[in-house]
Protein backbone atom coordinates (compact mmCIF):
# COMPACT_ATOMS: atom_id res chain seq x y z
CA UNK A 1 0.00 0.00 0.00
CA UNK A 2 1.76 3.41 -1.13
CA UNK A 3 1.01 5.63 1.93
CA UNK A 4 -0.23 9.15 1.06
CA UNK A 5 2.05 12.24 0.67
CA UNK A 6 2.41 14.53 3.89
CA UNK A 7 3.75 17.67 5.69
CA UNK A 8 3.86 19.38 8.61
CA UNK A 9 1.40 22.14 9.78
CA UNK A 10 1.62 24.37 12.80
CA UNK A 11 0.19 24.57 16.04
CA UNK A 12 0.39 26.18 19.35
CA UNK A 13 0.15 24.52 22.32
CA UNK A 14 -1.69 25.87 25.39
CA UNK A 15 1.65 27.28 26.63
CA UNK A 16 2.66 29.64 23.47
CA UNK A 17 4.85 27.05 21.72
CA UNK A 18 4.65 26.74 18.23
CA UNK A 19 5.00 22.62 17.41
CA UNK A 20 4.34 20.51 14.00
CA UNK A 21 1.38 18.43 13.47
CA UNK A 22 1.54 15.90 10.37
CA UNK A 23 -0.88 16.75 7.39
CA UNK A 24 -1.87 15.40 4.20
CA UNK A 25 0.02 17.09 1.22
CA UNK A 26 -3.30 19.00 -0.31
CA UNK A 27 -2.72 21.41 2.85
CA UNK A 28 0.70 22.52 1.91
CA UNK A 29 0.00 26.10 0.92
CA UNK A 30 -2.32 26.57 3.77
CA UNK A 31 -0.18 24.93 6.61
CA UNK A 32 2.69 27.42 5.30
CA UNK A 33 0.59 30.52 5.67
CA UNK A 34 -0.47 29.20 9.00
CA UNK A 35 3.10 29.18 10.29
CA UNK A 36 4.08 32.23 8.21
CA UNK A 37 1.59 33.69 10.40
CA UNK A 38 1.78 32.28 13.56
CA UNK A 39 5.76 33.13 12.99
CA UNK A 40 4.64 36.55 12.95
CA UNK A 41 2.14 36.82 15.59
CA UNK A 42 4.63 34.97 18.45
CA UNK A 43 7.87 37.16 17.10
CA UNK A 44 6.21 40.59 17.33
CA UNK A 45 6.21 42.78 20.04
CA UNK A 46 3.45 41.51 22.97
CA UNK A 47 2.66 38.17 20.58
CA UNK A 48 -0.91 37.47 19.93
CA UNK A 49 -3.06 37.40 23.05
CA UNK A 50 -6.67 37.99 23.87
CA UNK A 51 -8.04 35.92 20.82
CA UNK A 52 -6.54 38.43 18.95
CA UNK A 53 -3.49 38.42 16.03
CA UNK A 54 -0.37 41.06 16.69
CA UNK A 55 -2.33 43.00 13.91
CA UNK A 56 -5.43 43.61 16.04
CA UNK A 57 -7.42 41.52 14.16
CA UNK A 58 -9.61 38.25 15.45
CA UNK A 59 -7.85 35.52 15.42
CA UNK A 60 -9.93 32.37 14.36
CA UNK A 61 -10.48 29.67 16.19
CA UNK A 62 -8.25 26.30 15.09
CA UNK A 63 -8.16 22.55 15.65
CA UNK A 64 -5.96 19.96 14.94
CA UNK A 65 -5.92 16.14 15.12
CA UNK A 66 -2.83 13.70 15.92
CA UNK A 67 -3.69 11.71 12.84
CA UNK A 68 -4.94 12.11 9.36
CA UNK A 69 -6.32 8.43 9.16
CA UNK A 70 -7.93 6.22 11.52
CA UNK A 71 -9.67 3.06 12.37
CA UNK A 72 -13.38 2.75 14.67
CA UNK A 73 -12.03 2.07 17.59
CA UNK A 74 -8.92 4.23 16.95
CA UNK A 75 -8.08 7.03 19.59
CA UNK A 76 -7.23 10.32 18.09
CA UNK A 77 -5.97 13.67 20.15
CA UNK A 78 -7.94 16.74 19.21
CA UNK A 79 -6.57 20.24 20.06
CA UNK A 80 -7.86 23.76 19.91
CA UNK A 81 -6.52 27.01 19.95
CA UNK A 82 -8.38 30.74 20.37
CA UNK A 83 -11.17 29.68 22.00
CA UNK A 84 -12.97 32.72 23.21
CA UNK A 85 -15.88 33.83 23.56
CA UNK A 86 -15.01 37.47 22.38
CA UNK A 87 -11.08 38.60 21.30
CA UNK A 88 -10.96 41.87 22.65
CA UNK A 89 -9.83 43.50 19.19
CA UNK A 90 -11.29 47.33 20.59
CA UNK A 91 -8.95 47.72 22.90
CA UNK A 92 -10.30 46.11 26.23
CA UNK A 93 -8.36 44.87 28.34
CA UNK A 94 -6.81 41.67 29.72
CA UNK A 95 -8.13 38.29 28.05
CA UNK A 96 -11.68 37.42 27.44
CA UNK A 97 -13.07 34.19 28.46
CA UNK A 98 -12.49 31.12 27.12
CA UNK A 99 -15.65 28.77 25.44
CA UNK A 100 -16.83 26.73 27.56
CA UNK A 101 -19.17 23.65 26.73
CA UNK A 102 -17.42 22.65 23.25
CA UNK A 103 -18.84 19.63 21.41
CA UNK A 104 -16.00 17.43 19.63
CA UNK A 105 -18.36 15.85 16.70
CA UNK A 106 -17.08 13.28 14.46
CA UNK A 107 -19.55 13.89 11.06
CA UNK A 108 -19.76 10.75 8.40
CA UNK A 109 -21.86 10.36 5.64
CA UNK A 110 -23.85 8.27 8.11
CA UNK A 111 -24.62 11.43 10.54
CA UNK A 112 -22.84 12.98 13.17
CA UNK A 113 -21.71 12.22 16.51
CA UNK A 114 -20.40 13.38 20.26
CA UNK A 115 -17.33 12.50 21.34
CA UNK A 116 -16.75 14.88 23.94
CA UNK A 117 -17.72 17.89 25.46
CA UNK A 118 -14.90 20.24 26.42
CA UNK A 119 -13.98 23.35 28.05
CA UNK A 120 -11.08 25.50 26.85
CA UNK A 121 -8.56 26.82 29.33
CA UNK A 122 -8.02 30.44 30.19
CA UNK A 123 -5.54 30.40 27.11
CA UNK A 124 -7.99 29.66 25.25
CA UNK A 125 -6.99 26.07 24.65
CA UNK A 126 -7.90 22.67 24.86
CA UNK A 127 -6.82 18.94 24.08
CA UNK A 128 -8.63 15.95 24.19
CA UNK A 129 -8.53 12.00 23.81
CA UNK A 130 -11.50 10.78 21.79
CA UNK A 131 -12.31 7.53 20.33
CA UNK A 132 -13.83 6.68 17.27
CA UNK A 133 -16.67 4.57 18.00
CA UNK A 134 -16.55 0.76 17.03
CA UNK A 135 -19.42 1.23 14.53
CA UNK A 136 -17.99 4.05 12.23
CA UNK A 137 -17.86 2.77 8.80
CA UNK A 138 -15.07 3.63 6.31
CA UNK A 139 -14.79 6.89 5.04
CA UNK A 140 -14.11 10.39 4.41
CA UNK A 141 -15.35 12.31 7.83
CA UNK A 142 -14.59 15.37 9.19
CA UNK A 143 -13.57 16.03 13.25
CA UNK A 144 -15.94 19.54 13.73
CA UNK A 145 -15.45 21.94 17.13
CA UNK A 146 -17.31 25.15 17.50
CA UNK A 147 -16.66 27.58 14.65
CA UNK A 148 -13.27 26.10 13.46
CA UNK A 149 -12.74 24.55 10.75
CA UNK A 150 -13.63 21.05 10.29
CA UNK A 151 -10.15 18.64 10.34
CA UNK A 152 -10.52 16.06 7.65
CA UNK A 153 -9.95 12.09 9.20
CA UNK A 154 -10.60 9.68 6.79
CA UNK A 155 -11.98 6.53 8.45
CA UNK A 156 -10.22 3.40 7.56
Amino acid sequence: MRSKPFTWAPRRRHDGVVSLLRRPAATTTASLAALVLLTAACSSPGGSTGGTTSDGACAAPEVALSATEATAGDAVTVAGTNLFTDCYDTGQGGTPPPRTGLDVTLETADGTVVLATVDADPAGTFEVEVRIPADTPPGDAVIVVSTADPEPLAIR
